[in-house]
């Protein structure tokens, strides 16, 4: 029987991307429809974080076809209830640089969800991402806002002292856990993205395995032409999906603040990409 399958991910980190490649791979879908249509779920809790254990151990079953999505913050009893219910998990990770200028682009894209960043450029906003402190010298209103629920839901990290180093060592974990294994976003998107085709297929290869796939070399190649882009079963893979697109958003200030709050999130991360290399050889 093949496994349960989890696809665990920091949002706007490549959630669409891994579920694209599980649902090549498996044939399967996301649950988060069919818990919502039974009443399992209500609209708007899929957070699954935000959910008591009991509650989250509800959503657990799944049928054959279906994968788990799970934006969920690393916690031991999530680990435990995940691992008692037969899963395994696979975890994607992205530069937090990129992730920020994505998360930037949906608030544009949704100004009904975060009205009170109309005010803010572009460079503040991508500051505030990076740090929500920095609010508070643009006296701007938004403070609440990313101190409050709302944002802890859209970061699916709770408290109020916001920074995406804070987001990433709630998630990172993950890396460390029995249960998962580790894909890079840089490594799964291929030369489309701006990647290399031999690191796509080797991150293929890793979550298929972790799936319980076996591949040959011809069906893999047969993934990851399909991979990029549209086909999921929810939306387009991704806004653009290309790496690196940072250095476009990016002032010097912008890389102070995030080495500030988050630089050893970027060691963690340079480290397992050379692991990653390295293992490939």
């Amino acid at each position: 029987m093949a496994p349960r399958i989890v696809n665990l991910n920091i949002p706007k980190g490549g959630t669409w991307l891994l579920g694209r490649c599980i649902e090549l791979l498996t044939s399967c879908r996301p649950s988060l429809p069919r818990l919502v249509r039974e009443g399992i779920l209500a609209a708007g809790e899929e957070p699954l974080w935000m959910l008591p254990l009991a509650r989250f151990e509800q959503c657990l079953p799944c049928a054959p076809d279906e994968y788990l999505v799970g934006r969920v913050p690393y916690h031991p009893d999530w680990e435990r209830a995940l691992i008692r219910a037969g899963y395994r998990g696979i975890f994607i990770v992205r530069d937090p640089r990129d992730l920020a200028v994505s998360r930037l682009h949906w608030v544009r894209k949704h100004p009904e969800a975060w009205p009170e960043a109309r005010e803010l450029t572009d460079r503040q906003l991508l500051l505030a991402i990076l740090d929500a402190s920095t609010l508070d010298a643009m006296g701007s209103k938004l403070t609440r806002v990313f101190a409050g629920r709302e944002v802890a839901t859209r970061f699916c990290v709770p408290g109020a002292a916001m920074t995406l180093g804070r987001v990433y060592r709630a998630y990172l974990p993950w890396m460390d856990s029995p249960l998962c294994e580790t894909v890079r976003f840089e490594d799964l998107v291929g030369a489309a993205g701006g990647g290399s085709e031999t690191a796509q297929h080797a991150a293929i290869q890793r979550v298929a395995q972790q799936a319980g796939v076996t591949l040959e070399p011809a069906r893999i190649g047969a993934v990851a032409q399909r991979l990029f882009g549209s086909g999921s079963s929810y939306m387009n893979t991704f806004r653009r999906g290309h790496i690196g697109r940072w250095r476009d958003y990016f002032e010097p200030e912008h890389e102070e603040r995030l080495r500030a709050v988050a630089g050893d999130v970027l060691e963690r991360l340079d480290s397992h990409a050379t692991g990653v290399r390295a293992s490939a050889l």
